[in-house]
C-alpha cells in the first residue's frame, strides 16, 4: 500500500472521528502530524522492538498492545488503524504518543492543508500480506481451536479463541543477547578473579624475598657440641 500524504492522513482521521469531538481540522491536522512522526505515512509500518523490545507497534499510527500482538487482524488498513488509534486517543491522551510528547510531530505540523479523502480505499491483498508478515514474527504459538474464528470476529479481534503467540522472533534474539550478554559478563568477572588471585600470589612472593627466613643458630660454646670436643681432647 503507497505511503499515504499529510493531507490524506488528515482526511482519513476526520473520517474516523467524525461524530466526536476529535472530529475537527484542528485535532486532524495534529493526528496526521503524530502519525508522520510516527510511521512516515506507512500503513505496514511496523516496530518489533518498540520499548526496548518488550511490545511490536503497528501502522500509521503505531498501535501496541503492551506485547507483540498485533492490536487487530487488519492493523494495516489504514481506516482500521484510525479508529484504533482514536481509541487510544480516548483512552489514553496524547501522551500515549512518545513522538507527541516528545514534540517530534512538531516538525510536521500544518495547519494550512486541505484534507484529502481520496485514494483510500482499503487494499485487501496487501493488508493480507502485511498482517501475514507480522504473523510470521511468531516462533512458538497455538493456532487456537479450529472453526471458533467467528467468535473473534464478533469480538473484533480475529482468528481462534485461544490463538496466541508465547515467543518472536523478536522476543527470541532479546533472550538470546541477553543471555550472551550475561555468559560475557561471568567470563570477564572470572577473568578479573584469576588476575587478582595471581597479583596476589606475586605480592606474597616479593614480601617473602623482602624477608627471607632466619638461619638457625650454631650451638653454644658449652654446649653438646663443645663438651663432646672436650672428652675427645681428654
Amino acid at each position: 500500500m503507497a505511503t499515504l500524504t499529510y493531507a490524506q492522513l488528515e482526511g482519513l482521521w476526520m473520517k474516523a472521528a467524525a461524530g466526536t469531538r476529535y472530529g475537527t481540522r484542528t485535532w486532524a491536522a495534529l493526528m496526521a502530524a503524530i502519525a508522520e512522526a510516527e510511521s512516515g505515512g506507512n500503513p505496514g509500518a511496523l516496530n518489533p522492538s518498540d520499548n526496548n523490545g518488550t511490545q511490536s507497534s503497528f501502522g500509521l499510527w503505531q498501535i501496541s498492545t503492551g506485547t507483540h500482538q498485533p492490536p487487530s487482524p487488519q492493523w494495516a488498513d489504514p481506516a482500521t488503524n484510525a479508529q484504533l488509534a482514536l481509541g487510544k486517543l480516548q483512552g489514553q491522551g496524547l501522551e500515549a504518543w512518545g513522538t507527541y510528547t516528545s514534540g517530534a510531530y512538531r516538525a510536521y505540523l500544518s495547519g494550512s492543508t486541505t484534507p484529502d479523502v481520496t485514494g483510500l480505499a482499503n487494499s485487501a491483498a496487501t493488508v493480507a500480506e502485511t498482517t501475514a508478515a507480522a504473523a510470521s514474527d511468531c516462533l512458538v504459538g497455538f493456532g487456537g481451536i479450529p472453526g471458533t474464528a467467528w467468535f473473534g470476529d464478533i469480538g473484533g479481534a480475529g482468528g481462534n479463541l485461544g490463538q496466541g503467540c508465547f515467543l518472536t522472533r523478536s522476543e527470541a534474539r532479546g533472550v538470546m543477547g541477553a543471555l550472551l550478554m550475561t555468559g560475557g559478563g561471568l567470563i570477564l568477572a572470572a577473568g578479573l578473579a584469576l588476575v587478582t588471585a595471581g597479583a596476589g600470589v606475586r605480592a606474597a612472593e616479593r614480601a617473602a624475598g623482602r624477608n627471607p627466613a632466619a638461619p638457625p643458630a650454631p650451638p653454644a660454646p658449652g654446649g653438646e657440641g663443645g663438651k663432646a670436643r672436650a672428652r675427645a681432647e681428654a
